[in-house]
This record gives structure tokens, C-alpha cells and sequence, in this order.
């Protein structure tokens, strides 16, 4: 059985055309083509890596500062100062691409009809307590 070839690794390569609206050494930012709203873009690192946890670390940064100024960009191409960002990570996170990292600006508009408020709980007595101390046991060091 043939393996399918990544969609974002063809797009580097340019066996797939798309809107380009930034490229370097490292980068690509496109077009989305089943845009959210106009403008949604995506930018992601010309090398194939499988999750967001395998980017070197200092690739990571100089991706954060490519998103920051295709956003800019972007909010100014399509005249808004509104936007979500969003990363899609693992099994459960809807992606359909398995290109990492690949981080989405989705410009917003007043009345685009976008709801990104997903229902909000609370937790339960100690929950809390509970889910601070294991993810804290990760981080201190």
C-alpha cells in the first residue's frame, strides 16, 4: 500500500500550488483553502515533523515570531484587528493534517457568526486541588 504524502510537504515542495503568503528558510504561511473566514491562514515549518512536542526548541520561537508577523499582516489585509490562533496536537484535537506544528490565525469579523465559546464547567470540590498538582509535578524542577 502507497503511503499518502503529507498535503503541507507537497505544498513546500510545490507539487501542490496554494496562495503563498509568506515563505523563508524554515517557514511557510498559506492560505487556508476551507477558509474559517477570509483570510484564515496557516503557517507551518517546511520540515515534517509529526507533533508540536519534536520542533527544536529555538525553531519553535522563530515560529511564534513568523505567526506574529503573518497575523499582523493578515489583519491588515483583510482590515480587522480580531483573531483566534489555534495548534492542533494529537488524536483528539480534529486535524486532518498531520504536518507539525501548524498553527492557524482565523481573522474575526463583528457578526462573523463564529462561536469559539465552548461550554465551561466548574470543578468539582478538590478537583481542582487535584489536576494543580499533577500537572505542577511537570513543571517544577
Amino acid at each position: 500500500m502507497e503511503e499518502k504524502k503529507c498535503v503541507f510537504c507537497s505544498i513546500v515542495s510545490g507539487e501542490i500550488q496554494s496562495h503563498k503568503v509568506f515563505e523563508d528558510q524554515k517557514f511557510v504561511a498559506v492560505l487556508d483553502i476551507f477558509p474559517i473566514t477570509p483570510g484564515h491562514t496557516v503557517v507551518f515549518p517546511k520540515k515534517h515533523y509529526d507533533s508540536f512536542f519534536k520542533i527544536p526548541s529555538m525553531d519553535r520561537i522563530q515560529l511564534f515570531e513568523t505567526v506574529a508577523r503573518v497575523a499582523d499582516a493578515v489583519l491588515k489585509g483583510v482590515d480587522t484587528d480580531s483573531f483566534n490562533l489555534f495548534v492542533f496536537e494529537g488524536k483528539n484535537a480534529n486535524k486532518t493534517i498531520f504536518h507539525e506544528p501548524q498553527i492557524h490565525i482565523v481573522p474575526r469579523f463583528a457578526n462573523d457568526g463564529l462561536n469559539f465559546n465552548p461550554p465551561r464547567g466548574r470543578y468539582a470540590e478538590g478537583q481542582a486541588d487535584q489536576v494543580y498538582r499533577k500537572i505542577a509535578r511537570f513543571l517544577k524542577g
